[in-house]
C-alpha cells in the first residue's frame, strides 16, 4: 500500500509542474467559424475554409502557423473542393455554386442553382459535379459556360457522398447503402449495393 500511496504522489507532482509549464503561442489558425477543408499547398503554406465562406492562406514562419491572406465569399458553405492545379476553390451553398481564383481572390464562376448544393468535386477536364438532394437527388456538370448536360443516375433516397475518381469514373453513394458508379460522361456503369448504410 506504500508503493501505491507513493507512486501516486509522485504521479501528482509530475501532473501539478506539467501544468505549470509555460505555454507557448502557436499562432491564429482559424477562429471565426467552423472549419471545413485544410490543404496543404505545398510551399509551407495552408488553405482554410470555413463555414461562413473565409478562405484563408497561412504560413508556416518559425514554426508558427501565421495568416497571410483571407478572401471572404460572404456565403453559407455546404461543400469545398480545391483545384491546386487551377489556383480554384469551389464553394457550394444553398443558391448554387462559387468559383474562386485563390491569387486574385475574385469570383470565377458564379453557377446559381434552385437546389443547394451538399457536394462537388472537380473532373478530370476541369468541369465541376454538382450534386443536390432537395429536388433532382443526383450530380449535375457544370462546364465554363454552364451545364453541360451530363448527369449521374438519381438516387431516390438521397446522395450522402460523391466523389470523382482520377480516372473520371463518378461515385454517389445514397443514405440507403448503393454505390453507383458513372463513366465522365453520368452514364451508370455499375452499381454495388448490400452495404448495410450510408
Amino acid at each position: 500500500h506504500t508503493r501505491t500511496l507513493l507512486a501516486g504522489l509522485v504521479l501528482l507532482l509530475l501532473m501539478s509542474s506539467a501544468s505549470s509549464a509555460a505555454l507557448i503561442d502557436g499562432g491564429e489558425v482559424h477562429n471565426d467559424s467552423r472549419v471545413l477543408a485544410w490543404y496543404d499547398l505545398g510551399d509551407g503554406g495552408v488553405l482554410t475554409v470555413d463555414a461562413g465562406g473565409a478562405i484563408v492562406e497561412h504560413l508556416w514562419n518559425l514554426g508558427l502557423l501565421q495568416k497571410v491572406n483571407q478572401i471572404d465569399a460572404n456565403v453559407s458553405v455546404n461543400a469545398v473542393r480545391f483545384d491546386a492545379a487551377a489556383g480554384l476553390i469551389a464553394l457550394g451553398h444553398d443558391d448554387g455554386a462559387l468559383v474562386l481564383s485563390v491569387t486574385s481572390g475574385e469570383v470565377v464562376r458564379d453557377i446559381q442553382t434552385v437546389d443547394p448544393v451538399e457536394h462537388l468535386d472537380w473532373d478530370t477536364g476541369g468541369d465541376l459535379w454538382l450534386v443536390h438532394n432537395g429536388g433532382v437527388r443526383q450530380a449535375v456538370e457544370y462546364g465554363p459556360n454552364g451545364p453541360s448536360g451530363a448527369r449521374t443516375t438519381v438516387m431516390s433516397g438521397g446522395v450522402a457522398t460523391f466523389l470523382v475518381l482520377d480516372d473520371g469514373r463518378i461515385l454517389t453513394a445514397g443514405f440507403d447503402g448503393t454505390v453507383l458508379v458513372h463513366a465522365d460522361d453520368g452514364t451508370q456503369e455499375d452499381q454495388i449495393s448490400g452495404l448495410g448504410a450510408a
